[in-house]
């Protein structure tokens, strides 16, 4: 709810059993290591960079190209790499190409469809924008940010920055052979 409430919304595993989540308040000394025991929390950090742990690194989930250790995408797949123009995944995404629809998520190309998840806020793990915007985490860094894809019925946005500390989906991409 707009009221920051935690209880606003059910979360469900992939085979559709709800998922119990807690919420801690972290500050900006809580490492890597620390969050990697805390699965099913929800870290949020309301003092900038608004980030769930101290090294905000640009190559948490890849480098140089690479897939780490910390990309959360199943063996063969990752989470693609962004950038400005044609140097993004998603570019050629339009509101031109896209179909938006009743149930809130934008079906580009005719193929391929991303739901309009919203986001789970940064300062109190919140949701905001459910159905109504939708995001995708990349693996690029960005400052104290990273670049995500960013839409809703009216607009696309193929290099959005938003704070790490969101809580946004990730749509994983075949590897290389």
């Amino acid at each position: 709810t707009e009221d920051g409430s935690f209880n606003s919304r059910t979360v469900y595993d992939g085979s559709g059993t709800p998922v119990d989540f807690t919420y801690q308040q972290v500050t900006n000394d809580l490492t890597l290591e620390q969050a990697l025991l805390m699965p099913l929390t929800f870290l949020f950090n309301d003092r900038h960079p608004y980030n769930w742990h101290t090294n905000g690194s640009n190559s948490l989930w890849s480098y140089n190209g690479e897939k780490t250790p910390y990309d959360p995408s199943p063996e063969g797949w990752k989470i693609p790499e962004s950038g400005s123009g044609t140097n993004s995944p998603w570019y050629g995404y339009s509101v031109g190409n896209g179909s938006w629809n009743s149930l809130g998520g934008m079906l580009f190309d005719g193929n391929t469809y991303y739901p309009a998840t919203g986001v789970r806020r940064y300062l109190n793990g919140a949701f905001y924008d459910v159905a109504q915007r939708g995001y995708a985490w990349s693996a690029t860094g960005y400052g104290s940010q990273a670049l995500c894809l960013g839409f809703g019925p009216t607009s696309v946005t193929i290099d959005m920055t938003a704070y790490r500390g969101n809580a946004l989906p990730v749509r994983c991409v075949k590897e290389d052979d």
